[in-house]
C-alpha cells in the first residue's frame, strides 16, 4: 500500500501544471491592469499609438536643406 502511495505520488509531481504556483490577480483587481489590459486589446488605441510613433519619425525636409534653384552672380 505505501508503495502504492509513493508511485501515486510521483506521478501527479511529475505531472506538468501540477506544482503550486502564485494565483495571478483577475483583470479588474485594479484600474492599472484595466488600462493594461484596454491598451492590449484595443486595435483603435495600437493604431494611434503607431501613428504617433510614425509622425514623430517623419522627415520635413523644406527647411532641411538649401534651395535647390542654381544662382550665378
Amino acid at each position: 500500500m505505501r508503495a502504492a502511495l509513493l508511485l501515486l505520488a510521483a506521478l501527479v509531481l511529475a505531472l506538468p501544471g501540477v506544482h503550486a504556483q502564485p494565483a495571478e490577480r483577475p483583470i479588474g483587481a485594479n484600474v492599472e491592469s484595466l488600462l493594461d489590459y484596454a491598451k492590449a486589446r484595443n486595435p483603435e488605441y495600437a493604431a494611434m499609438r503607431l501613428e504617433a510613433e510614425a509622425a514623430a519619425e517623419r522627415v520635413y525636409p523644406a527647411g532641411a536643406l538649401p534651395d535647390p534653384m542654381l544662382r550665378t552672380e
